[in-house]
């Protein structure tokens, strides 16, 4: 065995010599010899499938495991290659649950960020996640997932991690470690306050400006993968895309109403007119009413 298998399974080199196969990788014996079987009496040449080893400690851990047979020093060896697969595993999980999300998405913007967020939380396992928008001088949060009750949901920006991402305006996903030693630890109130330990924060971005920052906060040191970067990266801009939807809606609504003011207004007016002539149209008919009656009078006069 190379070095590799003491990060996948727990054990040193000199400890699996000498150990039966199945029981290192922890397959069952039976299938193990058929496999065996298949590739000694040339039926196949090399035998590939995902499996679970047990490690040192026992837990458990997804292997796409490899079988096939080698010459080495003048003899025929079996040679088994493990790869950890729970990388790729998760990184399934995460796109079907993102399309999943995406289908979901409803009419309404703040909704649609909203369950983003609460995505972006619970397939990185952080403590809670929050979608922070700055709003006339104020850093506002517009979506949560899992966060403590007293959390102040608007609060002056100066000194908040997700205020520096804001303003930062990089593509690069921001990790602060550490942060009770860090600066933020003095300027951050949460930082205390909740025990926070690190931070990933993404800017969203509206229109080429960056407006919010999409935000994961852990009790506990956590270092993201790159996969873990790029998948906030890609909920961000989402997110950026529903704040871009929200302002066209906004702005639809405003026409809208203006719209429908100008048609009252007018109606308005119309209304007026209307009126106006209504109250003419009973004027002339009161003269002519009155001419009728003069002309008549005349005409008794006359004859009389």
């Amino acid at each position: 065995a190379n070095n590799s298998i003491e990060d996948l399974l727990g054990y040193l080199p000199d400890e699996v010599s000498g150990l039966p196969v199945y029981e290192i990788i922890g397959v069952d014996r039976l299938p193990f010899e058929e496999i065996l079987r298949q590739l000694f009496d040339g039926r196949e040449r090399y035998i590939i499938g995902e499996i679970r080893c047990r490690r040192k400690t026992g837990n458990l851990v997804d292997v796409e495991a490899g079988a096939g047979l080698i010459s080495h020093d003048g003899s025929t060896v079996l040679c088994i290659t493990l790869r950890d697969i729970t990388v790729r595993q998760r990184a399934a999980e995460r796109l079907s649950r993102l399309n999943d999300c995406f289908l979901g998405f409803g009419p309404e913007p703040d909704k649609n960020v909203a369950m983003l967020a609460a995505l972006c939380g619970e397939m990185m396992e952080a403590a809670c996640a929050l979608f922070n928008r700055l709003e006339f001088g104020r850093l506002c949060t517009r979506a949560h997932w899992n966060v403590p009750p007293d959390l102040d949901l608007a609060d002056d920006p100066q000194g908040h991690l997700c205020y520096d991402v804001i303003r930062l305006g990089s593509d690069e996903v921001v990790i602060v470690r550490d942060l009770q030693n860090s600066r933020y630890a003095e300027s951050d109130p949460n930082v205390r306050r909740y025990a926070l330990q690190t931070y990933i924060g993404a800017q969203v971005k509206c229109r080429g400006e960056s407006i919010g920052s999409l935000c994961l906060v852990y009790t506990n040191d956590y270092l993201p993968t790159e996969y873990d970067r790029k998948f906030m990266g890609i909920l961000a801009s989402a997110m950026g895309v529903e704040e871009e939807r929200r302002l066209d809606i906004d702005a639809l609504r405003k026409s809208n109403d203006e719209l429908e003011a100008r048609v009252s207004e007018r109606t308005m007016e119309l209304y007026r007119a209307n009126e106006e002539l209504r109250i003419d149209i009973m004027e002339r008919q009161k003269a002519e009413e009155a001419l009728a009656t003069s002309r008549t009078l005349l005409n008794n006069i006359l004859e009389s």
